[in-house]
């Protein structure tokens, strides 16, 4: 069944950015859409109970469609961007939609419950104003992989490929300051980069802090290891782990991003 073609009726979302589909009674998740759309899309996976697919072509668009803010995370692409191509309103209606769908499911809490009628997801701007380009630079933890060559990229969406990318529009400014896709780092690296709320940004090389960690401050590699804030922890990684809040657009951190 992957890479068959179907054209949809585009349903509810879903957690995780898709959105639900039928075909001939099956459910498909389909990413890079919206709900009521018509598109058509191809598979990609295939279950005894379900299908995924990408969206490729928009049938029938729906009005809260924009411009994608980060082409690369679109069909085929790296994952990570799965509301870049819908108006920042109907994100928040996206997220209480998910919201409220799971506490039904879940939690056997219906709709007129006064612990959801209510229920709203605000926008919580960034301490220093806002991003020039609204819905973007707020991500304060970062993830990277370095190819076989040493440049800087992400995993293809439920993949292994490492593709590269030319830009990261939704980084906060201070991880942009530290020139992750500028840089070469050793073939296969992990590189994990995470801007705290009181410190400098700090970035881990498979696990261990790099000079790139210095580099947007001008403190010399070796000055220190771990910034304010930071605790250091033994376990199967050992890691530096923050011990306060990161600010983000939804005011909480961001856990690090899994692929599935």
């Amino acid at each position: 069944m992957p890479d068959q073609l179907l054209d949809l009726t585009i349903g509810p979302p879903a957690h995780g950015g898709h959105c639900v589909a039928r075909h001939d009674g099956r459910v498909v998740f389909v990413r890079h859409t919206l709900p009521g759309e018509r598109v058509r899309a191809r598979v990609t996976d295939a279950t005894s109970r379900y299908w995924r697919a990408d969206a490729i072509e928009v049938l029938e668009p729906s009005p809260d469609r924009v411009p994608s803010v980060w082409p690369e995370a679109g069909p085929g692409g790296v994952g990570g961007g799965e509301l870049a191509h819908v108006a920042l309103p109907a994100q928040r209606a996206w997220k209480r939609d998910v919201i409220t769908d799971a506490l039904r499911r879940i939690g056997h809490i219906g709709p007129d419950h006064p612990a959801v009628a209510p229920l709203q997801v605000e926008y919580v701007p960034l301490p220093e104003g806002p991003s020039p380009v609204p819905g973007t630079g707020y991500r304060t933890r970062v993830t990277l992989i370095a190819d076989g060559e040493g440049r800087a990229g992400m995993h293809g969406h439920r993949s292994d490929a490492v593709l590269g990318v030319g830009s990261l529009p939704l980084a906060h400014a201070r991880i942009h300051e530290l020139d992750l896709l500028g840089r070469t780092w050793p073939a296969g690296a992990r590189i994990q980069a995470v801007a705290p709320s009181a410190g400098a940004p700090v970035v881990l090389v498979d696990g261990r802090p790099s000079e790139a960690t210095h580099h947007a401050d001008g403190v010399p590699p070796g000055t220190r290891t771990d910034p304010p804030g930071f605790v250091r922890w033994s376990g199967p990684a050992s890691r530096p782990t923050p011990t306060g809040s990161v600010p983000m657009a939804s005011g909480r951190p961001m856990p690090e991003p899994r692929r599935r």
